[in-house]
């Protein structure tokens, strides 16, 4: 007669595993599973707490969204504007997919396909080239676009505010207003996968969500002008982040394109 080597049961000499518990007795007891299980407890604990606490941020910005926040939820402007990308990304990969099926069954209902008439010269489906690879490409556009809107913000309230804001303050005051914002595209995406919007009103849905973002910066501009004593007006620190996000952003497009 032997022993289990993880409880102790007296258990006969060809056991393999032990009748008590379990335990397979070739091979050896893990001591640090238990601490394993512990971290991967207490990694699930604060990914729920964090969970918790934005959506308390959340919520509290759909109700008061110039309020000020103190602590780790100041960090959670990052996250709303990551929120935003991905639902901006996914809307626009979506309503392109949309309406280029439309296109897709028009042409066939002409008989275009039919007949190897395509003057789009795709050949194909015109909806086949738009995958996961195109929602990347246009997350990475938006990306580069918000990061430039951001960035040109910050640069210009450095240089026309006597006492500059830093930039994390300047990329939570962005993201104020995208609780509500967020939301409005969330509803949208999940009703045009459902077919319950049309691509078309998606469309204006996205690009007015997009004109109140950048509207925002008005807003931003204003409070900081207030708050830091502008060296000029507001009206031409706005003006200049516009003409400066303008032009950047169309070169962009231009490299993009080319």
């Amino acid at each position: 007669m032997k022993y289990c080597i993880n409880c102790g049961a007296q258990i006969k000499d060809e056991a393999k595993f032990c009748p008590n518990c379990g335990q397979d007795q070739t091979k050896e007891v893990n001591d640090e599973q238990p601490t394993e299980s512990f971290t991967e407890n207490e990694t699930v604990q604060q990914t729920i707490v964090l969970g918790k606490s934005y959506f308390s941020y959340f919520m509290e910005k759909l109700r008061r969204p110039n309020a000020n926040l103190t602590g780790n939820l100041t960090y959670f402007g990052y996250i709303s504007l990551g929120i935003y990308l991905l639902l901006q990304a996914l809307l626009s990969s979506m309503i392109i997919s949309r309406g280029l099926s439309a296109i897709d069954q028009f042409l066939a209902f002409i008989g275009g396909y039919d007949y190897s008439y395509d003057p789009f010269a795709f050949g194909t489906s015109l909806a086949d080239g738009v995958g996961f690879t195109f929602f990347l490409r246009i997350l990475f556009l938006y990306a580069l676009i918000l990061v430039i809107t951001i960035g040109v913000t910050y640069g210009t309230e450095r240089v026309s505010l006597k006492s500059p804001v830093s930039f994390n303050q300047t990329v939570n005051q962005l993201a104020n207003f995208l609780s509500g914002i967020n939301l409005f595209l969330l509803l949208f995406t999940f009703g045009l996968f459902i077919r319950l919007f049309s691509p078309m009103f998606c469309l204006i849905v996205m690009l007015l969500a997009a004109l109140f973002f950048q509207s925002s910066i008005i807003f931003v501009v204003q409070r900081n002008a207030d708050n830091k004593q502008a060296k000029i007006a507001p009206f031409y620190i706005v003006l200049l982040i516009f003409i400066l996000n303008s032009i950047v952003n169309w070169l962009l497009m231009l490299a993009t394109i080319g």
